[in-house]
């Protein structure tokens, strides 16, 4: 059962090193959240081959602890994550005052990478960092010290991004698909995370308040919950890659930097806007433009695009696009429908199924069969 479990672990790490490599070409446009994710998931699996390797005795001793400073990383890079799905743009100064911890416990562990160790492999160093005047390093690797430090900052990453995407719904700010499946997704995994790492910390943390005997059982049962996550990331990424596809966004404050209206005005037709559509589904209808919205709400068209390109941080085709696609979800949903895909689309007001294909991709992030093969 021991070798199954680490041949588990083994395999999760470079099922991890592969998803992250993946996750990271996917980054466009700049954005960083899918750079930020393929780092924390490439850590995930440094550390469960270090572990597995070090298990086994084939770990060199001199990089003995080179992925442990790393661990430090793990929760800011998870706060930045989040902050990026948001569209926040943190300052480099912010940034790096996040990852600071991080940094200077890899440099606290400098002396230790670069003196000369002649230990023979698989032994622990633990006895020769004393000797070398290296023991503040015991307390750095004070079990479930990142446990914590990490649980910290996941925490106040899933409280965070919880209440803003829950107001960004309410405020109907968003009709984004992929926003709102990558939000419910990374909720999802940062609760995981929590339950991970807390109880992670409390076992740690009763040892050292309650020595006991070593056991080798919970290090490896740890590691394979660690593995069982990273595998059900990469489950996830191939049900749905809606969560690591890009969102399409309009840059603010650049286009109307001359624009005489209002934020107050501006919050107010974004909400008139929002009610016509919900209430009327103008969107049902092939020939709907900016023009035929601003006939019906008495809104001028210029200030129309505006609102929805600055307020709704859309552009109009793709708000449409966005009712249109949901409204055939909503049909699809019902058991009692057998539309054929022309028919689907033409009463969510395409008039063909190659643009209603184009527009479902783009506004979930997976392909209408693919979707279809799930309900």
């Amino acid at each position: 059962m021991k070798t199954l479990l680490l041949n588990l672990i083994l395999f999760s790490a470079f099922h991890g090193f592969i998803l992250s490599i993946i996750i990271f070409t996917k980054r466009k446009n700049g954005n960083s959240s899918n750079l930020i994710f393929a780092a924390i998931l490439f850590l995930f699996s440094l550390y469960l081959f270090e572990f597995y390797s070090a298990f086994n005795g084939i770990w060199p001793p001199k990089l003995t602890f080179l992925t442990y400073p790393s661990l430090f990383f793990i929760g800011p890079l998870f706060y930045l994550y989040q902050s990026s799905l948001k569209g926040e743009k943190l300052e480099r100064r912010t940034k790096a005052k996040h990852l600071l911890p991080g940094l200077l416990v890899y440099l606290a562990f400098v002396p230790f990478y670069i003196l000369n160790m002649s230990l023979p492999l698989g032994s622990c160093p633990l006895a020769w960092m004393t000797d070398n005047g290296l023991s503040y390093i015991n307390y750095l690797i004070t079990p479930g010290l990142f446990h914590f430090y990490s649980l910290i900052f996941i925490v106040y990453s899933y409280v965070s991004f919880s209440s803003t995407h829950k107001k960004e719904l309410l405020q109907k700010r968003s009709n984004n698909g992929l926003f709102e499946t990558r939000g419910k997704w990374l909720k999802k995994l940062l609760f995981v995370l929590i339950s991970f790492f807390l109880f992670s910390s409390i076992i740690e943390l009763s040892g050292v308040i309650f020595p006991r005997p070593y056991s080798e059982v919970y290090p490896i049962v740890q590691n394979v919950v660690l593995s069982l996550i990273i595998l059900g990331i990469g489950y996830w990424a191939f049900v749905i890659p809606a969560i690591f596809s890009e969102v399409k966004q309009i840059r603010k404050g650049v286009k109307y930097e001359t624009s005489s209206l209002s934020n107050s005005a501006a919050k107010e037709m974004a909400s008139k806007i929002i009610d016509y559509m919900e209430k009327e589904k103008p969107y049902l209808e092939e020939d709907i433009s900016i023009q035929f919205l601003s006939d019906a709400l008495g809104i001028p068209k210029h200030h129309i695009s505006q609102v929805v390109n600055q307020e709704l941080n859309l552009s109009f085709s793709f708000l449409i696009n966005q009712y249109r696609i949901k409204e055939a979800k909503r049909l699809l949903s019902q058991a009692s429908n057998k539309l054929t895909v022309f028919e689907l689309a033409y009463r969510v007001g395409f008039n063909n199924k190659v643009s209603f294909y184009r527009a479902f991709k783009n506004s979930t992030g997976e392909s209408f069969s693919d979707f279809k093969k799930r309900l």
